[in-house]
């Protein structure tokens, strides 16, 4: 680096310091809009230099729902104690006075961190704690409100665990007045209630009357596939997929074959390993057979240039989609086929 450039780093590092860090929390938030750029790589390149500026306890994650960057120091005090507790999304206001009494108990250099998901299809809320004090009060509240609770993960964890996630997250700072609070706690709620949430078909009828998506794939293939699915779960479609469908103990063969019976689209990724996979041809010559007579819609995303006709013959007469490394275009193309049947 010339030292125009290291001068200018360090000016731009001054300023978000004395614009965004305005305390010894061990967290800050800087928007997007800061870094004046579309190109995520050097967003990412400015935030391993301000990471570094900070010191070897800090680090990042990029929130692209929030459009924002969270610095957060990883703090090793034995004294410091953390919490990370659920709030059911359509009833958070019956737990605003409990949350109120919990951000007054908590030291000046603690946190209180909202994270919202306001997907229709996964409506979550989670409160992250860090605290030096009061851990005996606090862990009262948290039982006799029956909130469920781990105290074995925190901001660093929560961060690293959802950061894929479309969350939406607030800092709260400490507050003296309940009512402020609760506002302020339902600023970044996109639905108020759970009355209001079943007038707009958002309740538990929805999830159970979406249509269902069986996913067919190769493990060979699963970091796409994974990768793809986990877009489609986002989205709020309904996924059947063996990682997450199968528990222990499960007969595979007969979840599979329910699998594909209650699915609305089947979805074959294909690729020159599904040839040597004998149960993944087992699903296709499954999923081939309701075709033929008719039972079943399907969607082949080819994932290489395998001749489909060597996986089963007759492949290569059906449409298909050709995978070229754009996962958007392909999870659009997807809910566009599950939104037509």
């Amino acid at each position: 680096m010339s030292k125009d450039i290291i001068q200018e780093q360090e000016e731009f590092e001054r300023h978000i310091f004395k614009k965004y860090r305005k305390s010894n929390k061990p967290i800050f938030e800087v928007p997007f809009s800061e870094f004046e750029t579309s190109d995520f790589r050097l967003l990412e390149m400015t935030c391993v230099l301000i990471k570094y500026s900070l010191g070897v306890n800090w680090n990042y994650t990029l929130w692209y729902c929030d459009e924002k960057v969270i610095f957060y120091e990883r703090r090793r005090s034995k004294m410091e104690y953390k919490y990370t507790i659920k709030i059911p999304y359509g009833n958070r206001n019956t737990y605003y006075e409990c949350l109120f009494r919990i951000n007054c108990l908590i030291d000046e250099d603690g946190m209180f961190m909202l994270a919202v998901n306001n997907n229709p299809y996964s409506l979550e809320s989670l409160v992250v704690i860090h605290t030096n004090t009061n851990n005996k009060e606090i862990k009262e509240l948290i039982a006799y409100h029956h909130i469920d609770c781990d105290d074995t993960k925190g901001l660093t964890e929560i961060l690293i665990e959802q950061r894929n996630h479309r969350w939406n997250t607030l800092i709260i700072p400490s507050m003296d007045k309940q009512i402020v609070f609760s506002d302020t706690l339902n600023s970044i709620f996109f639905f108020k209630d759970t009355e209001k949430l079943k007038k707009q078909g958002f309740g538990n009828k929805v999830n159970t009357e979406r249509k269902k998506i069986f996913i067919s794939y190769c493990h060979k293939n699963s970091d796409i596939v994974h990768k793809i699915s986990s877009m489609l779960s986002d989205a709020g479609t309904n996924i059947w997929i063996d990682i997450k469908s199968i528990d222990y103990g499960d007969n595979i063969i007969d979840h599979v074959m329910n699998g594909i019976d209650e699915s609305d689209l089947c979805i074959l990724f294909l690729s020159g390993y599904t040839k040597e996979s004998l149960f993944a041809k087992k699903e296709l010559y499954t999923i081939y057979k309701d075709i033929i007579y008719d039972m079943k819609k399907w969607l082949i995303v080819k994932l290489d240039d395998t001749n489909l006709d060597d996986i089963i013959h007759g492949l290569n007469g059906y449409k298909y989609y050709s995978y070229i490394n754009d996962d958007n275009d392909l999870v659009d193309v997807i809910l566009k086929r599950i939104d037509s049947l």
